[in-house]
């Protein structure tokens, strides 16, 4: 919150926090598909597996959907 009142950088900028969970995410996606995966961290995608680029995004609540660019 300071960060936010001072406009100091964070310890852990955006970048870093979204890496860090990302990892988390991947682990999870390969658990329950029970299988090795292939990420493309430049694209954030698995480049030959659909059924796991699914489970990338997920449909996000009414009123909570993320703007289309």
């Amino acid at each position: 919150m300071d960060c936010i009142k001072t406009r100091q950088t964070p310890t852990a900028d955006v970048e870093i926090g979204h890496r860090s969970v990302s990892l988390g995410h991947l682990a999870n996606i390969t658990r329950d598909l029970g299988r090795k995966l292939r990420w493309d961290p430049k694209k954030e995608r698995f480049p030959t597996d659909k059924e796991a680029d699914k489970l990338v995004n997920r449909p996000r609540r009414p009123a909570y959907e993320l703007p289309k660019i």
